[in-house]
């Protein structure tokens, strides 16, 4: 062989070489996911997207589909009939497939109507795609639709309970066919639907809804200031910062147990911020998104930066916290009858003890002003002035940093300065009031339901307005 074929072989075995290359380095990372997906053909579950640094694109999304969708949010399914995409606002499904190491997506519904409708919380129950609840801009829906031969078909249900995904309000125990819905935040509020603060169980196999109880305050906290991670076996798995004073570490890993109405934390602190930092820290500037899932006691973190991490989890790693999710309601008629005496003969009592009352203390009703009760500092009295001059009584995120001074902080001081003053504020207000109504809650923004606002609330504002005068 002559020296110039050889030296022509060369060439072209190196220009092969940087070719195929290039293509594999061009594979977008997002579809690298996908693929990682369909090679763990065992996997049948819940799977859960998280965009990070303001990621605006989907994993996939049709180009005869307009963007006037909220096309950053990612639905993934995974059955034995296998990955499934499921397009945010739309009835849309796609099912992904690969071949010659390409991704195809592959139609699987003949859905022909386009209005909009966001917030469905989407399953798998029995190898069937359902789709429960939702939202537009007028109404809230409670049904519960299945796909059908390529068409949704609904199911009927016992009660019409509105149901709108915020992420972590709704449990899906696969094993024990239910769905656990807790009524927290916005949009199900009681004007619009009636509804109070309560958690709610759908037996999947009779389509039977139950109301449970009222859900904790330190439950409501952490699924406010939380994300969901996985499904166990036993629980809904979140992540957050620590914004309790059952907080454990410096960010809180909790289990929820719907089933047995319990509340677990990892006993390791250490490898709750593992975890964290696994999901949130930014090595990169550029956006990126992570998806999550547990098998085989195994928590599975992938992330469009091209990295697989495996973590193993057990519930023997777990310990209970001294709080359940919800105070069961009260069912028995028996007892909701002596309740009622109760209740009776209660509120006679106190209408003879409060008529002496005012009429010895004419000067201090209604309210307490006793030396003892707690004062609010200078920085929470300012924050209260400036949700009552801003437009409806909120303010954003930034705007709370803003007034506390952290806008310049890390992320971690931020969230634990911000619930510890909105705590506080609600504390002292309640021992003011005597109520057990918190004065600042938060609230989902309506064009990207993952993010809060914060939100005062004026008519109990007036039973402190004389303290801060």
């Amino acid at each position: 062989m002559s020296v110039r074929i050889a030296l022509k072989i060369i060439l072209i075995l190196l220009l092969a070489f940087v070719i195929i290359n290039n293509a594999q380095a061009q594979e977008s990372p997002e579809f690298w996911m996908l693929k990682q997906l369909l090679k763990d053909s065992s996997f049948k579950g819940e799977l859960f997207v998280q965009a990070m640094g303001n990621q605006k694109s989907a994993l996939f999304w049709p180009k005869d589909l307009k963007t006037e969708y909220y096309h950053n949010i990612d639905i993934l399914i995974k059955n034995k009939n296998g990955l499934f995409v499921v397009l945010e606002g739309s009835d849309r499904i796609y099912q992904v497939s690969t071949e010659a190491d390409q991704l195809y997506f592959a139609r699987r519904d003949s859905t022909t109507i386009y209005g909009r409708m966001y917030g469905k919380f989407i399953y798998s129950y029995n190898d069937t795609i359902h789709s429960l609840g939702g939202y537009d801009l007028r109404n809230y829906s409670a049904e519960l639709k299945y796909l059908k031969e390529f068409r949704w078909a609904e199911k009927k249900l016992n009660k019409s309970i509105p149901l709108i995904y915020l992420g972590n309000n709704v449990s899906y125990n696969q094993k024990n066919h239910s769905i656990f819905f807790v009524t927290d935040q916005w949009p199900i509020d009681r004007e619009t639907t009636g509804i109070e603060k309560k958690v709610f169980h759908l037996d999947l196999k009779t389509n039977q809804w139950q109301e449970l109880g009222t859900p904790t305050s330190i439950f409501l906290d952490l699924i406010s200031y939380s994300s969901k991670i996985a499904t166990l076996p036993s629980g809904t798995f979140v992540l957050g910062n620590a914004v309790t004073e059952s907080s454990l570490g410096r960010h809180t890993t909790a289990l929820f147990d719907y089933e047995h109405n319990k509340i677990f934390v990892l006993k390791d602190t250490s490898l709750s911020n593992t975890i964290f930092d696994l999901l949130y820290e930014d090595k990169k500037p550029e956006p990126f998104k992570v998806i999550t899932y547990f098998k085989d006691s195994t928590l599975t973190i992938l992330s469009s930066q091209y990295q697989k991490k495996e973590i193993l989890l057990k519930q023997s790693d777990f310990i209970e916290l001294d709080v359940p999710i919800y105070i069961a309601t009260n069912s028995s008629i028996w007892k909701v009858m002596n309740l009622l005496w109760l209740g009776v003969s209660v509120a006679l009592s106190l209408s003879i003890l409060g008529f002496f009352f005012l009429v010895k203390h004419k000067s201090k009703y209604p309210y307490w002003k006793d030396d003892d009760l707690p004062s609010f500092i200078e920085l929470e009295a300012e924050l209260i002035k400036h949700f009552m001059n801003s437009p409806e009584h909120r303010l954003s995120v930034d705007e709370v940093d803003q007034v506390l001074g952290t806008s310049k902080k890390s992320k971690d001081v931020q969230n634990q300065k911000r619930s510890s003053f909105v705590r506080s504020i609600n504390n002292k207000f309640m021992r003011i009031s005597g109520t057990e109504i918190n004065l600042i809650y938060t609230s989902r923004l309506v064009y990207d339901r993952r993010m809060i606002e914060y939100v005062l609330d004026p008519d109990q504002f007036k039973m402190i307005e004389h303290v801060l005068k």
